[in-house]
Parts: structure tokens; C-alpha cells; sequence
């Protein structure tokens, strides 16, 4: 509830406080801890911070921003492959990433694009596309590896693979990377 409020605030007061309502969020599982940690607890609440973050960063224009809320996600779930891992949670941590990826798409696409139009290809709107993306196709990879490659996250990176491909087809100038992207990563885990 506070970082919610501390979100709420920053739209009056600016980035700064924002900042920290971003910072008490991404603290508050490591502050309260538990002796039974919940995956699908943990990874829902990420997500709603997420997409209420992502929500501010596209009313104010804080494209830039939102980088540091993706990667804190992306560190929580690097941290809980590493310390947590349980393959019974691979479902869980599939669709935390595959909800991350399309809310920034969502969230971001029309500035992306704008952005992309005017020859900007390095605005906080783009950086956060591919970087999200990226991570999102990167971390998928790695769950992949921890599950030994099951069938269920080999179908689920498929149907990421081909989301990609879908992207290059609707908009090939803005999206041609991402097939290519995938591609490589694929590559890399054989």
C-alpha cells in the first residue's frame, strides 16, 4: 500500500519519489520475508508493481524510468532461479515473463513507434522494448536450461519465438531485431 501511494505521490511531486516507492517495492519481499516463500504470490505482486509502474512511466513520459523497474524484475527472477528454484514453479515464472514482455509492449508501443518514425532509436520508450524483450528471451532461455529442457518451456520459448517472428511481420522496420534476437538465443542453449 505505500509503494502504491508513493507511486500515487509521484505524480505530484516528480521522479524522485517515485524512485523510492520504486525501490521500497522491489524491497518489500526481502523485508518481509517468509519461511514458505510463494512464487506465484511473489511473482503477482512483481507484476501488478509492474504494470502500475508502467502505467506512471507512459502518463508522465518517464520512459527511462521504467528500465530500472525491469531490471529489478529481471533480478528477482534471476535470484529465484538461482536460490529458489523448483521446477513445479516453471508455469509461474513462464508467464511472469511472457506478462512483463507484453505489458511493455503494450504500455510502450505507440511511443515506440513514434520514436522509431522520427529516426529516434535510442528513446527511453525503445531502450525499454528491446531491453525487455531481451531479458524476457534471455531469462526464458535459462529457465529452459534449469527445467532440462522439458517439453512444456520448449512449446511456451516456441510460442515466444513465434510472437517474435508476428512482431517483425506487423511492423518489420521497428521489430526486424527481435526474430533474429531469438533466434540467437536459441541458438546458444544447444
Amino acid at each position: 500500500a505505500i509503494t502504491f501511494s508513493t507511486i500515487i505521490l509521484s505524480n505530484k511531486h516528480g521522479p524522485p519519489v517515485a524512485f523510492l516507492g520504486l525501490i521500497g517495492g522491489f524491497a518489500t519481499p526481502i523485508l518481509i520475508g517468509s519461511n514458505n516463500p510463494s512464487t506465484l504470490m511473489l511473482f503477482a505482486y512483481l507484476l501488478i508493481l509492474n504494470l502500475s509502474l508502467m502505467h506512471m512511466v507512459r502518463r508522465n513520459g518517464w520512459w527511462l524510468f521504467s528500465l530500472f523497474g525491469m531490471l529489478f524484475a529481471f533480478l528477482w527472477v534471476s535470484f529465484w532461479l538461482l536460490f529458489s528454484y523448483n521446477s513445479d514453479e516453471n508455469f509461474v515464472l513462464i508467464l511472469f515473463l511472457l506478462a512483463l514482455s507484453g505489458s511493455t509492449y503494450f504500455f510502450s508501443k505507440e511511443q515506440f513507434i513514434k520514436d522509431y518514425r522520427q529516426g529516434n532509436f535510442f528513446s527511453g520508450a525503445s531502450v525499454l522494448n528491446y531491453f525487455g524483450f531481451g531479458g524476457a528471451v534471455i531469462l526464458f532461455a535459462s529457465v529452459i536450461c534449469k527445467s532440462s529442457f522439458s517439453l512444456f518451456e520448449m512449446l511456451m520459448f516456441f510460442l515466444l519465438s513465434v510472437a517474435s517472428v508476428v512482431l517483425a511481420f506487423i511492423n518489420h522496420r521497428v521489430y526486424r531485431f527481435v526474430p533474429w534476437f531469438a533466434l540467437f538465443v536459441s541458438l546458444f542453449m544447444l
